[in-house]
């Protein structure tokens, strides 16, 4: 298993603000958009793609599933492969996989408090 160590350190209230300003796309597309760097793939860049391509292999983007509790992953995936059984020739099998995909951050201003 993958472990992967992020480096932290205190940032101000103001630090964070640029930060977040400055590497936000949200708004760049317009209130309503629901692409966002996606829009950057034009019907043009799409087509000059498929010329650089010379042989059909495909790549994996898949992420491992990290399912083992830790420090790091206070909530971690649980994936379980079940049986359904069948009736004869045909079985069934379940794949079943639950993830915590969204974490509360919260970031508070300790000069306001």
């Amino acid at each position: 298993m993958r472990s992967w160590r992020i480096d932290r350190r205190q940032v101000s209230s103001e630090e964070f603000a640029a930060l977040f300003r400055d590497l936000s796309a949200w708004g760049r597309w317009g209130d309503d958009d629901e692409r966002g760097a996606l829009n950057q793939l034009t019907p043009g860049h799409v087509s000059a793609a498929t010329q650089v391509v010379h042989e059909g292999v495909t790549v994996s983007l898949s992420w491992p599933l990290n399912a083992v509790a830790a420090a790091d992953n206070p909530h971690p995936a649980e994936h379980r492969m079940t049986a359904l059984g069948g009736d004869g020739a045909l079985n069934l099998v379940k794949d079943y996989v639950g993830a915590a995909v969204a974490e509360e951050v919260v970031v508070a201003d300790m000069a306001h408090a």
